[in-house]
């Protein structure tokens, strides 16, 4: 993962191009015991304005349902997860160089030497980071709107507030990472302003490449809290629920919400 203090400078006409990925899964929903398909869109421009969505079938009843968001992202920092892979990669790059007699590899070592003198971060520490991205910096606000066709009709689209913590990673080897992550989104009635729902989320997500030589896995564990639609004037109800997910290249099983599912990508 490159950092921004060591790219190019973008051209207008790069700044402007969309990037994104589409993501079809297969979903067996063990309670409901029937299938669904699930369609996933991400379209992002290096502006930080960022469109999602995400569409379920279920190939029993032929019902759909669509979910999405239109997000600008604003943050100030450069985030501490880019340093430790670029040092990672800059350590690795920095082992093959030593003791070479030529003359080009002396020259790039010292390069690559000076860049990470620069980054003053070592990957192989527990929390390379550091805690003052944890703790203080690495927040990323993203003001925009959301849209759930599961409210119905215009109850669907919601003026909405994501506040989200960049990953931080607290372990780093050549083939395990260990993370953690952090997300809230707010989100107001522009119909009522009064009435306001937000939603939480915390993850540990555990890395392993090459578990086998065809294989490899990662583990989520964490917790999801929730309210429901309330006015601001009455108490707030939290509703919490564990979460975990584990997945074995394209194959994934998932307990979200109280629900069971099995996902296969495609």
């Amino acid at each position: 993962m490159a950092s921004p203090e060591y790219e190019e400078e973008e051209s207008e006409d790069q700044q402007d191009e969309l990037g994104g990925s589409l993501k079809t899964q297969l979903v067996w929903l063990a309670g409901a015991k029937h299938m669904a398909v699930q369609l996933r869109q991400v379209v992002q421009t290096p502006r930080g304005a960022q469109i999602k969505y995400k569409v379920h079938l279920n190939t029993h009843t032929g019902e759909h349902m669509m979910k999405g968001h239109l997000l600008k992202s604003f943050h100030t920092n450069t985030f501490a997860v880019e340093k430790v892979y670029t040092a990672a990669k800059l350590q690795q790059l920095r082992q093959r160089l030593v003791g070479s007699s030529d003359s080009q590899h002396k020259k790039l070592l010292s390069q690559v030497s000076s860049q990470l003198r620069e980054l003053d971060t070592d990957p192989d520490v527990f929390l390379p980071g550091g805690l003052r991205p944890l703790l203080f910096t690495d927040w990323l606000l993203a003001p925009g709107m959301t849209y759930d066709s599961g409210r119905g009709g215009s109850a669907g689209l919601r003026a909405a507030l994501m506040i989200k913590k960049a990953p931080q990673v607290l372990i780093h080897a050549p083939k395990t990472d260990l993370m953690l992550t952090a997300k809230s989104v707010v989100e107001v009635d522009p119909r009522s302003n009064s009435k306001v729902s937000a939603t939480a989320s915390v993850r540990l997500q555990l890395f392993k490449a090459q578990v086998t030589s065809k294989q490899d896995l990662t583990v989520s564990v964490g917790l999801d809290l929730a309210t429901t639609p309330l006015d601001v004037s009455s108490p707030y109800t939290v509703r919490r629920t564990p979460y975990l997910k584990v997945s074995e290249n394209n194959c994934s099983v998932k307990l979200q919400r109280g629900a069971v599912s099995f996902l296969y990508s495609m």
